[in-house]
């Protein structure tokens, strides 16, 4: 749906918005941005206490909204998802302020040299970056419906999970880690967001979070909506691997990779988009 046209039918059917107090009009737009899947409801979610503490980074916006011509319309939306961004950004880094890639770096090389798995190239640690991986997520998952269950394989200390679990509305977030130290961080990250972040996204939806110290390969992901690999240095082999695995996902459902691809000539995958 034209989220334009979500705007317009607010205000031009519903014209008591017009007596409405400036926090009750965004609070009305934001629920009917989220009923058609423009924003997600966790967003949502995130935006209310923002709107209840007049905050000028979403109520400046409010021009936007009341103005009629389309091109205000473009630049709210616009403007909107930057809000979300910065407000989900900011939750996520509360989660992970004592938990940085440097750390999560260290306790990935220690336990490789200690285990001596130094010339494995596919456990080198990688991690997502917020900005980039979330705009990754928003395109693919800008047409599915609330629900589901995202995977993340080969999760590291989270962050891949936690991106998918603060930025859109599946029931579940799944990540599953080799590496035991990379598995315990991991899961104090967990424990974090069900201490404190969870009772924020009031969406109806489980919006649960779950790690396991687990090999991928041997852990059955193909459940998934959405499956995620940091496959920057992953061996072919292991790419190959995960290929198999993943023919056995549900028609409809998206497998994410970064740098390396998997093969589609046999139909079983379609190619949708490939970007550097």
């Amino acid at each position: 749906m034209d989220p334009y046209h979500t705007l317009f039918h607010c205000l031009l059917t519903h014209s008591h918005l017009l007596a409405l107090s400036d926090q009750a009009k965004l609070l009305v737009i934001l629920d009917f941005l989220s009923r058609d899947r423009i924003i997600t409801m966790n967003a949502q979610s995130l935006l209310k206490p923002l709107i209840f503490d007049n905050d000028p980074a979403i109520m400046s916006l409010l021009p936007l909204l009341e103005a009629t011509d389309s091109d205000s319309k473009n630049k709210f939306i616009d403007e909107l998802y930057q809000v979300i961004d910065s407000r989900t950004e900011d939750v996520f880094d509360g989660l992970f302020e004592n938990t940085g890639i440097e750390v999560a770096k260290h306790a990935s090389k220690s336990e490789r040299a200690e285990k001596d798995l130094t010339k494995d190239r596919s456990l080198i640690y990688g991690e997502v970056e917020f900005g980039s991986f979330s705009q990754v997520l928003r395109k693919v998952c800008t047409n599915m419906p609330p629900g589901g269950v995202f995977f993340d394989i080969g999760s590291g200390s989270g962050r891949g999970v936690m991106v998918a679990r603060m930025t859109q509305d599946f029931d579940a977030c799944v990540g599953v880690e080799l590496m035991d130290g990379l598995a315990d961080l991991a899961e104090n990250i967990g424990e974090k967001y069900e201490e404190g972040v969870k009772k924020d996204l009031h969406t109806g939806l489980e919006n649960r979070v779950e790690f396991y110290k687990a090999d991928f390969l041997e852990f059955d992901w193909r459940s998934g909506s959405v499956v995620f690999a940091n496959s920057t240095c992953f061996t072919d082999s292991l790419m190959a691997e995960i290929a198999r695995k993943a023919r056995g996902m549900g028609k409809g459902s998206f497998l994410i990779t970064f740098t390396k691809g998997i093969k589609c000539e046999d139909g079983i995958f379609e190619l949708v988009e490939k970007k550097r």
